[in-house]
C-alpha cells in the first residue's frame, strides 16, 4: 500500500495514476517521499517508451541524439530510461527556445580538397534525422556519394558510385541513388553496404523519388526507349530492402517532373504534350486513382508537398494549395527578391533569396486573415552563408544550405549543438 494523499493505494494502482504524467512531473513526484520515489522510478522506461513512439519530438530528438532504434525496453535499464528521458526534456526546451531567440552557432563541412577542385562538381543534399548526405556529380560524369554525421559532422562513408546519380534520398538510414542507366541503387547508410540495385522493365531514367514508412515512390519522365511518357512506379520495401510488392502505371503523352507523397497521396507536376497544360496532379498510392488536378503556375521553379499542402513558387511569387480541395489558401508576393528555395515542417516554412533566409510562421500563413508581416519569423542575414542557397533542407535540429554559386561548403545553422556533457542543473536533477 502507499498514501495518495488522505488515502491507502495498493502499489499498483498508484503506478497506473502516476504512469499518466511527464517527465518533467514525474521528477517531481520523486520529490515528495522515498515511497513515491521507489514507484515513480520505475516508471521512466515506461514513460521514455510512450513517448518516443507517440511523440513526434521526443522520437525525432532520440534519433538525432543517436539512441539505439527502434526502440527497444531492453536496452536500457529504468536508471538509464530516466536520463534518457531528461537529455531528451532538456534538447526539446534547448531547442524551442533557440528557434524562438534565433539562437545558432554556424557550422560548415567543408567539400573541396585537392581530388575536388571547386569548379569540377555540383551537389544535390539529402538528410534524415542522423546524416547529412550530398551527391557529388564531376564534369567528367563521374560521381561520388559522401555521407556525414549530422552532430558530429564527421564524414561516414564514401561511396563510389563511378558515374553520377541523378537523383538521391536519405531515409530512414537507407540510401537511395538513382542513375543514367535506369538502375535504383539502395544502400545501407550506416555501412555503406550496398543493399539492393533495382530496374523497372517499364520504367526509364528516374528523376524524382521519395521513401516513406518502407514505401518507395519513383517517378521517370520517359520510357526505356527514349518515348515522352510518366512512368510512376509504387515499390514496397523490407527492412532490408528486399522488393515485396510492385505497382507501375504508364501515363502517355505526359511528361512530368518532381514528386511529393506523404504515405497517402503521390503529387507531380505534369505537362500534356498535345494540349500544353501544366498541373499538378493528385494520386493514391494504392491505386493511382486520380484524386484531384490543380493548375501550375506557367513559370514553376519549385514546388513542395507534404501532409495535404502544396507550396510553390514561380519568380517573386510563392502559393499555397490544399491538394484535396484545390482551394488556394494564400498567395504571397516578394517586392524586391526572388524566391529560390524553399522547404517546410509542420512549425516553419523556409525560402532562400539573395542575401538569407526568411523563416515564416506556417500556421499563420495557414490563416487567411493573419497579415503577412505577421506571418514572418524572422529574416537571417549571416556573412557566412552562402549566397542564393539553391539545396535547402531543416528540421527542428538545424537548416542545411548549399549553393552552386560557393562550392566550398555545406553551410549548417545548429539550434541544437549537442554535446556529451550535460549541463550542471541537469546533472545535479539526474542525481537525485
Amino acid at each position: 500500500m502507499s498514501n495518495f494523499g488522505d488515502h491507502q493505494l495498493p502499489v499498483e494502482v498508484v503506478e497506473i495514476i502516476l504512469s499518466n504524467l511527464d517527465s518533467f512531473d514525474l521528477l517531481n513526484i520523486c520529490l515528495v517521499s522515498k515511497s513515491w520515489r521507489c514507484i515513480a522510478e520505475k516508471l521512466w522506461l515506461g514513460l521514455l517508451e510512450k513517448n518516443v513512439r507517440t511523440l513526434p519530438m521526443w522520437k525525432e530528438t532520440y534519433n538525432y541524439l543517436d539512441f539505439p532504434f527502434p526502440f527497444n525496453s531492453n536496452n536500457f535499464s529504468w536508471d538509464e530510461a530516466k536520463m534518457i528521458c531528461h537529455k531528451i526534456f532538456f534538447y526539446i526546451q534547448k531547442i524551442n527556445k533557440n528557434w524562438k531567440r534565433n539562437t545558432f552557432c554556424t557550422r560548415k563541412i567543408c567539400l573541396a580538397g585537392e581530388e575536388d577542385p571547386l569548379q569540377n562538381f555540383t551537389i544535390t543534399l539529402g538528410m534524415d534525422y542522423k546524416k547529412i548526405a550530398a551527391n557529388y556529380h564531376y564534369l567528367n560524369g563521374n560521381g561520388c556519394i559522401k555521407v556525414w554525421n549530422r552532430a558530429s559532422l564527421e564524414k561516414e562513408i564514401v561511396i563510389d558510385t563511378y558515374r553520377y546519380a541523378v537523383c538521391l534520398h536519405l531515409s530512414s538510414n537507407m540510401l537511395f541513388a538513382s542513375f543514367p542507366d535506369g538502375k535504383v541503387k539502395i544502400w545501407d547508410a550506416k555501412t555503406g553496404e550496398l543493399l539492393n540495385s533495382i530496374k523497372n522493365e517499364i520504367e526509364g531514367v528516374v528523376e524524382s523519388m521519395c521513401f516513406i514508412n518502407g514505401v518507395l515512390v519513383t517517378l521517370s519522365p520517359e520510357s526505356p526507349e527514349g518515348q515522352p511518357c510518366t512512368c510512376l512506379t509504387v515499390q514496397y520495401l523490407s527492412n532490408t530492402a528486399e522488393i515485396m510488392k510492385t505497382n507501375s502505371s504508364l501515363f502517355s503523352g505526359m511528361k512530368s517532373f518532381g514528386l511529393g507523397f506523404d504515405g497517402r497521396w503521390i503529387v507531380f507536376h505534369s505537362n500534356m504534350l498535345q494540349s500544353g497544360d501544366r498541373t499538378f496532379q493528385i494520386r493514391s498510392v494504392e491505386s493511382f486513382e486520380l484524386i484531384n488536378i490543380i493548375a501550375a503556375p506557367e513559370k514553376l521553379s519549385n514546388f513542395q508537398y507534404k501532409n495535404g499542402l502544396l507550396i510553390t513558387t514561380h519568380d517573386n511569387i510563392l502559393q499555397m494549395w490544399d491538394v484535396k480541395t484545390g482551394v488556394s489558401i494564400r498567395k504571397l508576393r516578394e517586392d524586391k527578391s526572388v524566391f529560390i528555395s524553399i522547404s517546410f515542417n509542420s512549425k516553419f516554412l523556409l525560402t532562400s533569396y539573395v542575401g538569407g533566409i526568411k523563416i515564416w510562421k506556417l500556421s499563420a500563413l495557414l490563416d487567411k486573415l493573419t497579415a503577412k508581416k505577421k506571418c514572418l519569423h524572422s529574416k537571417l542575414r549571416i556573412q557566412s552563408l552562402p549566397p542564393a542557397i539553391t539545396s535547402l533542407e531543416f528540421d527542428n535540429f538545424q537548416i542545411v544550405g548549399f549553393s552552386i554559386r560557393s562550392r566550398s561548403e555545406i553551410t549548417i545553422l545548429d539550434f541544437c549543438n549537442p554535446t556529451r556533457n550535460l549541463s550542471n542543473p541537469l546533472k545535479r536533477k539526474l542525481k537525485r
